[in-house]
């Protein structure tokens, strides 16, 4: 049997069209691979860490961890493995209270306990080791967390520590909270299955004031102004600038002005912007630009650095996920705007004239303002006429 093989020939077009759309695929599968996260690895650092305990000598523990760009890492899963040279993701941000607590710097003097401190709060905010409000190893560390924690919640040491149902207050003064359980049976998470364990003794926990949340803020003062007339220009007296928090720059925002107003830094300089060494500048305008009263508005717009608690996701899910802080840019006004006022001087022409119309010469006149005089006594001319320049709002004459 003869079997017929038929070829059919390609077009020139139809090669070459295949070739370039090969070679787009094959750019593309790059281009594909380029632009995939890069993600971090997470890795324990030394021995775990053992600070606070029960009274059966069962120790909260778990290591510090870091991760490979050299970040401290904190532990979102209590129960689950600890990383071990684990690749991450970066996931969403965490919500403010773990922020807080990730930005604390319990400040001890040793870097261990400084994380221990840090990584028992997110457990204990996050819900997974409420019993070490009965600790009785470490109780001024625990006192620490839990203080650290109701902080970051919001709320007082009573209120945090009601949250648990089987706590009960025996008492509590401006120093102090005692609590005991209202279960002594309950079992301690880390307790093993053989031990006894009773929580019926009382515990208690001192209240500290940890400090406040960072925060951003950038303010000037004083919040009302009036322009004063300093030889040809109308200026301001210095306006102060508050900054708390990492600030990069600052901007101002005005709106108002007349033509050619000019910011005076605190060194004396015109200038465009002010930087985050300027704590405090004021405002100049010439004369010769104002037509008429006016207000004028400002507000300071702030550039600071900020962090945020970020989530960090292992590619195995049988892994902690883990959170960081990460800075990022971040603006932050001012309240509102402050008020600088300009009223413009003007010029004042007398006349005097007597009861039948007659202009009267040396007739004498002197500008007063809240019963002090603002010049000296002037006499009118042979026209009977004095001419006061550039007299303020307020101004009378006497």
């Amino acid at each position: 049997m003869k079997i017929k093989i038929k070829l059919r020939k390609l077009s020139s077009i139809t090669v070459v069209s295949t070739l370039i759309l090969n070679s787009v695929l094959s750019n593309l599968t790059v281009f594909a691979e380029e632009i995939q996260p890069r993600g971090v690895t997470v890795s324990q650092v030394g021995s775990s860490l053992s600070y606070i305990g029960d009274r059966h000598g069962n120790m909260l523990k778990f290591p510090k961890k870091k991760m490979s760009d050299g970040s401290l890492a904190y532990c979102l899963e209590h129960k689950k493995q600890t990383p071990s040279n684990i690749s991450y993701t970066e996931g969403g941000t965490l919500d403010n209270g773990i922020k807080y607590i990730l930005e604390y710097n319990p400040n001890t003097g040793n870097s261990d306990l400084d994380y221990y401190i840090k990584q028992a709060a997110v457990h204990y905010y996050l819900g997974q080791i409420n019993w070490i409000q009965y600790a009785t190893k470490g109780t001024d560390i625990r006192d620490k967390v839990v203080n650290l924690v109701a902080q970051a919640k919001g709320v007082t040491l009573r209120e945090l520590v009601l949250e648990d149902k089987n706590t009960e207050i025996v008492s509590e003064n401006k120093d102090s909270i005692s609590v005991k359980a209202k279960n002594p049976n309950m079992r301690i998470i880390n307790e093993d299955e053989s031990v006894d364990t009773k929580l019926d003794k009382v515990s208690n926990i001192k209240k500290i004031n940890l400090g406040r949340a960072s925060e951003l803020n950038i303010t000037a003062s004083p919040r009302q102004q009036e322009f004063k007339l300093v030889g040809d220009n109308y200026e301001t007296d210095w306006f102060n600038v508050s900054i708390v928090g990492n600030l990069t720059n600052y901007r101002m925002d005005i709106k108002g002005q007349p033509q050619g107003t000019q910011i005076i830094n605190q060194d004396g300089n015109v200038v465009q912007t002010l930087s985050k060494n300027d704590t405090k500048f004021k405002l100049r305008v010439p004369k010769a630009s104002v037509n008429g009263n006016c207000e004028i508005k400002i507000r300071l717009r702030g550039e600071f650095v900020s962090d945020k608690a970020v989530e960090y996701i292992p590619s195995n899910s049988s892994y902690q996920k883990i959170g960081i802080l990460k800075s990022y840019p971040t603006n932050q006004d001012d309240v509102d705007y402050i008020t600088v006022t300009l009223s413009a001087n003007g010029n004042l022409e007398v006349i005097k004239k007597s009861e039948d119309g007659t202009v009267l010469q040396g007739a004498e006149f002197k500008l007063v303002k809240d019963g002090v005089d603002i010049t000296n006594v002037q006499k009118t001319n042979s026209e009977g006429k004095i001419i006061f320049s550039d007299i303020a709002q307020g101004n009378k004459i006497a």
